[in-house]
């Protein structure tokens, strides 16, 4: 494989600084791309986190009271009492019990503060007295308490810095932000090649909203996806010449943090190592193992030991379906609508929609790329893409399948661990392809990042409107009821540099270019 097929026809040289002016500013800003891109994903994140009030994400109050456990050492769970059959919900219940454990901590930690902001619409804290703060040790319930444990020990043990529960969701959530944005970090710095930014086509469009929202949630979701993205951008950049032997280390950082982050770990793991060897050819990967040597091997022998940790877990301690009873009735158009719109970005507690052109124009980046990768890919790379929409697919059908035995829906969070392993393989094609001509990266990176930035501001827009107050106008923050620490305009202003910024390497490299050609 040449250099032209691993960059890219127009791969953009680093040019030496010219002295003074905006012109001298091009070739920092080229060399310090991974970085811009990781430092903005991380002040977005941040904005997300705390425009998002506490224990107002997907299941956060559950997470919240596991990982309080973890911190604690509570590790392994008892089971929850014994209780009668729910006469409204006898199935989803059931299988929420079976999936209980109970936490020992101090009463003034329970999380009734904040875990009723879901529904109906709530604007502040729902505990109209006040607050426990007694000492004494009580249980608290969670029905995520079979769920793996490692994503929580970070978050956990931040969260014993605290006797306050709000402050403590934050500190959770702080832990699973770091942790996710150091794998997001890892993947940028991993496909980067120091040519041209066209090689991180892949991450700008896999870390869609969604995913920057799971990172500042406390859910386990997050790290589950940050670190398939590490993982699959790892194994791109190992199957292009000379990668550095960071990469092999990271790659094995990444597949164990999958590996243990959630049930379907292994599963993933296993989807992303056969992509990646589809991806390059069976023939090369001889060639690749023997060039790792040492680190080779310890990368196979850590994502064993993290496999066998998780399947023992998924054997001994999670809650088991009783798969004699599952319905495969597919996905409805609507069904499969929505799980796509969550991809890119449904918020709140899966109310807060943001408006359809967002959808269309994240789809259309998606659409153009995957369809460049068919062209401009050889026959490995298309069937490697086509095996990730098709895995993508069939693990939808299946997830709702099994949700469906207990009442429940897929959501898109459960299935993005295949699901960005479509735009990973797509980005990395493009980043390589030759052809089509008129797909330059002197257009396709500026528009793309631009588009994307875009729609990150969107993103925390929607979140704001939310949250602010019900039924809020698009200027929310001039009345709102409810307001983030600082006040909402600090925030937007804060959102609103890192999405422009995230743009400026990208169009550093445009204008670099143009004038080359000038």
């Amino acid at each position: 494989m040449t250099e032209r097929q691993i960059a890219g026809p127009e791969a953009v040289e680093q040019q030496e600084p010219t002295p003074g002016g905006v012109a001298s500013l091009r070739p920092r800003l080229l060399k310090s791309t991974p970085g811009i891109v990781a430092g903005c994903w991380l002040l977005i994140a941040v904005c997300l986190m705390f425009s998002t009030p506490p224990g107002a994400s997907p299941d956060e109050a559950a997470h919240y009271i596991r990982a309080l456990g973890v911190g604690r050492g509570q590790v392994v769970l008892d089971d929850v009492p014994p209780k009668p059959p729910a006469p409204q919900f006898p199935v989803q219940i059931a299988w929420m019990q079976e999936q209980s454990g109970v936490v020992r901590a101090p009463e003034r930690l329970a999380p009734i503060a904040f875990e009723c902001w879901a529904f109906p619409f709530y604007v502040g804290t729902c505990w109209e007295s006040d607050p426990p703060t007694s000492d004494r040790t009580v249980t608290f319930e969670t029905y995520v308490g079979t769920y793996p444990p490692a994503a929580y020990v970070l978050p956990g043990l931040l969260m014993r810095a605290t006797d306050d529960p709000t402050t403590a969701l934050m500190l959770g959530r702080a832990g699973i932000l770091l942790v996710s944005l150091l794998l997001l970090g890892l993947a940028v710095f991993a496909l980067y090649d120091g040519r041209t930014p066209r090689s991180l086509a892949a991450v700008l469009l896999s870390v869609s909203p969604m995913v920057l929202a799971m990172a500042a949630a406390l859910t386990s979701s997050g790290v589950e996806i940050a670190a398939a993205i590490c993982f699959m951008a790892c194994l791109l950049r190992l199957t292009r010449c000379g990668p550095p032997g960071w990469v092999w280390f990271s790659a094995a950082f990444s597949g164990a943090t999958l590996a243990v982050a959630r049930d379907l770990g292994p599963a993933w793991v296993l989807l992303e190592l056969g992509l990646a060897a589809v991806f390059i050819g069976f023939r090369p990967l001889r060639a690749i193992w023997r060039s790792g040597g040492r680190r080779a091997r310890i990368f196979a022998a850590v994502i064993g030991v993290a496999m066998g940790a998780a399947l023992v877990w998924r054997a001994v301690e999670a809650a088991q379906p009783d798969l004699s009873q599952i319905r495969f009735g597919g996905l409805t158009s609507g069904e499969a609508g929505g799980l796509v719109r969550q991809v890119v970005g449904v918020f709140g507690p899966l109310d807060a929609l943001m408006p359809e052109t967002a959808y269309r124009v994240w789809g259309a980046m998606v659409l153009v790329v995957v369809v460049t990768g068919f062209i401009g890919g050889n026959r490995w790379q298309r069937l490697s893409l086509g095996l990730a929409i098709a895995a993508t697919v069939v693990m939808a059908i299946l997830l709702e399948a099994v949700q469906n035995i207990y009442d429940f829906g897929v959501q898109a969070r459960h299935i993005l661990p295949a699901a960005v392993c479509i735009t990973m393989i797509a980005g990395e094609t493009v980043a390589r392809a030759e052809r089509p001509r008129w797909l330059s990266s002197r257009f396709l990176m500026p528009v793309l990042s631009a588009a994307a930035a875009a729609i990150h501001l969107t993103a925390w827009h929607t979140i704001g409107r939310r949250f602010s107050k019900e039924n809020a106008p698009i200027v929310f923050f001039t009345d709102p009821a409810w307001a983030p620490p600082g006040g909402w305009v600090v925030w937007g202003v804060l959102m609103a540099a890192a999405c422009g910024a995230i743009v400026l390497p990208f169009l550093a490299a445009f204008s670099n270019s143009h004038r080359a050609a000038d």
